[in-house]
């Protein structure tokens, strides 16, 4: 009797350790897991030193995407992937509102020690920037993650480019170029558009950060502004109204212009005494 006791305690103790060791394995296996319900761990230690890194916005509660961070990563990379890269999430944390996450990632080159070509790098900046203008969607599993919002390139290697629609080709109509370098991110210029438009006449304008990133400053623009006759020039008049309509923090707050270089077909004039004569 003693024996047949002995027998089923070990039995027992086998079956609590393989129910334990299952238990542990599936929660690994679910990695990267989350800590405290809010705190995200990635499962690729080397996400956050990703050359290049972007993000945006679901409205999913963080307990839930957490669980599906794999799932996440194979939705994005069948978006925007490319040849010998893979995808990483780097962060993920509620916003403001407890029904939408912040969602970083990065791409990485896969296997570790590859290289993702310049033409792989090329089209994969141009998705990012498409996603940026919203010229096309980041399509996730609309079960799981719904819709992307407010799509953002963190960083870029050799920066990165955004030329917003235009109404008119460069080409169109008699112009003045100009280059402008202020401390503002392309995000927030993003947002002031129409009123800078409106404001210093541009028919075409293009933004460019040095770091490949949409959120941070500074940032360069070149733009064509309406000029005041055929030859594309601007009347003494026209250039103070430009410089005090660039330096007016109502029209783009906080813009912090540097310089302002303006170009014509065959040489390229600084301008930048505008600002210190005018303001």
């Amino acid at each position: 009797m003693v024996g047949i006791r002995r027998v089923s305690s070990v039995r027992c103790v086998i079956v609590l350790l393989f129910t334990i060791g299952v238990l542990i394995s599936t929660i690994f296996w679910i990695a990267p897991i989350t800590d405290f319900g809010s705190r995200f761990i990635p499962d690729d230690a080397h996400a956050a030193s990703a050359e290049i890194q972007a993000s945006f916005i679901l409205e999913k509660p963080f307990s839930l995407l957490a669980l599906h961070a794999r799932r996440l990563e194979y939705d994005i990379f069948e978006e925007i992937g490319v040849p010998n890269a893979k995808v990483s999430i780097i962060s993920m944390h509620p916003t403001t509102s407890i029904k939408s996450t912040y969602v970083a990632f990065g791409v990485l080159p896969e296997p570790r020690n590859a290289s993702i070509s310049p033409p792989a790098l090329s089209l994969l900046r141009s998705s990012l920037i498409e996603l940026v203008l919203q010229q096309i969607n980041l399509t996730l599993t609309p079960s799981i993650f719904g819709e992307t919002l407010s799509f953002e390139v963190l960083k870029f290697p050799g920066g990165i480019t955004v030329i917003p629609l235009q109404t008119s080709s460069i080409w169109e109509r008699t112009k003045a170029l100009f280059n402008f370098t202020v401390s503002n991110s392309i995000n927030h210029i993003q947002d002031n558009m129409k009123k800078l438009k409106d404001q210093l006449k541009i028919v075409y304008v293009q933004m460019t950060n040095v770091n490949g990133s949409t959120i941070a400053p500074p940032v360069t623009l070149q733009a064509s502004i309406l000029s005041d006759n055929e030859s594309g020039t601007l009347l003494p008049n026209r250039l103070k109204q430009l410089a005090e309509t660039i330096t007016d923090e109502d029209i783009v707050s906080d813009f912090d212009t540097c310089t302002i270089r303006r170009r014509r077909r065959s040489t390229a004039t600084i301008m930048s005494f505008i600002l210190s004569h005018f303001m």
